[in-house]
C-alpha cells in the first residue's frame, strides 16, 4: 500500500509539474508586452515633461505613441484569455465532464477578440475618431469578409454544435462516414480521428456535424446478431433439439445478458435452414468482446455437432433416387372433399367467411402442447418482454384491437 501512495504521488506530481511548466510558459508570453507597454507610457510621459516639442511633431508622436500602446494592450488581453483558458483547462477548475477543454480554448479565442475589438473601438474614440462610422464599416466589411471567409465560419459553428450537443467527446471510439477511431482533438476548424490503421483523419466540423456519428463509448451491451445455416436436411426434432441446447448454454454463460436471448428458428431458405441468433454481452471492451464471442460460437459448434447436425454451405445437390408417386387415396379424398365445397357453396376463396374465422381462431394450442411452461393452454411462466416503445397503448387503441 505503501508503495502504491508512493508511485501514485510521483505519477501525479509529475503529471502537475508539467501542468505548471506550461501554465509557466503561458503566463510568461505576458512579460514582453507588457514591459513594451510601460516603456512606450514612460517615454509618453518623458517627452511631454522633459523635451520640450511643440505643434505637428507632438500631436503626430502623441498619437503614434497611443497605437503603439494600443496595439499593445490589444496583444496583452488576448494572450491574457488563451492563458486564463489554459488555466482553467488544465488546473480541473473545470471538470472535464461538464465542459471539453478545446471547448474552453475556443470559448477564450472568442472572449479575447470580442475584448481586443472593445479596446480598440476605446482607444480610436480617445483618439478622436468616430467610432460610429467605424463600425458600419467594419459591419459591411465584417460581412464582406464573412461571406469570402464562409467555410470557415461553417466549421466553426459546426465545432460549437459539436461541443453542445456532444455526439463524441475526446477520447471515445466513434465510427464516421466509414471511418473507425479514437478522437483526438475537436478544434475551431476539425475535429481529428486516430484512425485504426494509425493515420490520422480530420473531418471538417461542418460536415461532422451532419455526419451519422455512431459513439461506441456510449453503449452499455455489445450486440451479436448473426444467423446460423443448418443443413436442410435437418429434422424438426433435430431442430427443437439444437435451439434448446443453444437457449440452455447461452442463459448460463455469465458474460450473456439474459434479458436479451433471442434464438429462433427463421425457417427454410434456398439451401438451409436459418436460425438467427442475437445476444447482448455485458462488456464495453472491444477485445472482452471479440474474446467473449468467440467462446459462445466455439460452445454452439459443439451443440451443433452434439446434436447430430451440420452447417449448410452454398451448393447443390443432386439426389438419385426413383421417384415416388403421391398417396392415391388421399389425393382422391383431398378431391372428393373440395368438390363437395363447391357443390355447398363453401369455397374458402378468394377469403375465409367470417363464421368460419370466428369458429377458428384461437383453437391452436401455442406454445405447442408439451412446451415448457404451459399446461393444456394455460400459462404459467410469464416470458421476457421486448417492447417496440417504453409508452402503454391508450385504452382506446387497446379496445380497438380487441374489437
Amino acid at each position: 500500500a505503501t508503495f502504491a501512495a508512493s508511485a501514485a504521488t510521483q505519477l501525479f506530481g509529475r503529471q502537475l509539474l508539467r501542468d505548471l511548466k506550461v501554465l509557466k510558459a503561458r503566463w510568461m508570453r505576458l512579460l514582453p508586452p507588457v514591459l513594451m507597454i510601460v516603456l512606450f507610457v514612460s517615454l509618453r510621459r518623458f517627452v511631454d515633461h522633459e523635451v520640450n516639442i511643440t505643434g505637428y511633431v507632438q500631436d503626430w508622436f502623441v498619437a503614434a505613441n497611443r497605437i503603439v500602446v494600443l496595439g499593445l494592450v490589444t496583444w496583452v488581453i488576448w494572450l491574457f484569455f488563451m492563458a486564463l483558458s489554459e488555466c482553467f483547462a488544465r488546473t480541473g477548475l473545470v471538470s472535464r465532464r461538464e465542459i471539453d477543454v478545446s471547448l474552453l480554448r475556443i470559448l477564450g479565442g472568442v472572449a479575447a477578440i470580442v475584448a481586443g475589438i472593445a479596446v480598440i473601438v476605446s482607444g480610436l474614440r480617445d483618439l478622436g475618431v468616430d467610432a460610429v462610422p467605424l463600425i458600419a464599416g467594419l459591419g459591411v466589411g465584417g460581412l464582406a469578409v464573412a461571406l469570402a471567409i464562409r467555410p470557415t465560419l461553417e466549421n466553426l459553428i459546426g465545432g460549437l454544435i459539436i461541443h453542445s450537443d456532444r455526439p463524441v467527446r475526446i477520447g471515445d471510439y466513434c465510427s464516421v462516414g466509414g471511418i473507425s477511431g479514437n478522437v483526438e482533438t475537436i478544434g475551431v476548424r476539425s475535429t481529428q480521428i486516430r484512425a485504426l490503421d494509425r493515420t490520422l483523419v480530420s473531418i471538417p466540423n461542418s460536415r461532422l456535424a451532419d455526419m451519422d456519428i455512431v459513439n461506441w463509448a456510449k453503449c452499455d451491451r455489445m450486440l451479436i446478431n448473426e444467423t446460423l445455416n443448418m443443413r436442410f436436411e435437418t429434422s424438426p426434432d433435430q431442430m427443437r433439439h439444437v435451439l434448446s441446447a443453444i437457449r440452455h448454454m447461452l442463459h448460463a454463460h455469465p458474460k450473456v445478458d439474459s434479458e436479451t436471448i433471442r434464438v429462433r428458428y427463421l425457417g427454410p431458405v434456398a439451401s438451409s435452414r436459418e436460425i438467427g441468433v442475437r445476444i447482448h454481452i455485458k462488456t464495453r471492451e472491444w477485445n472482452e468482446f471479440y474474446a467473449v464471442r468467440e467462446d459462445v460460437f466455439l460452445r454452439i459448434d459443439d451443440l451443433v455437432e452434439r446434436s447430430g447436425v451440420g452447417y449448410a454451405f452454398p451448393s447443390q445437390t443432386l439426389y438419385l433416387a426413383q421417384d415416388r408417386l403421391p398417396d392415391q387415396e388421399r389425393g382422391a379424398a383431398a378431391e372428393t372433399e373440395v368438390n363437395a365445397w363447391r357443390s355447398e357453396n363453401r369455397m374458402p376463396f378468394p377469403v375465409l367467411d367470417r363464421q368460419t374465422i370466428a369458429d377458428l381462431e384461437g383453437t391452436l394450442d401455442y406454445p405447442p402442447v408439451g412446451s415448457n411452461g404451459f399446461v393444456h393452454g394455460e400459462q404459467l411462466t410469464e416470458p421476457v418482454a421486448e417492447p417496440l416503445s417504453s409508452e402503454e397503448e391508450p385504452e382506446a387503441e387497446k379496445e380497438r384491437l380487441r374489437s
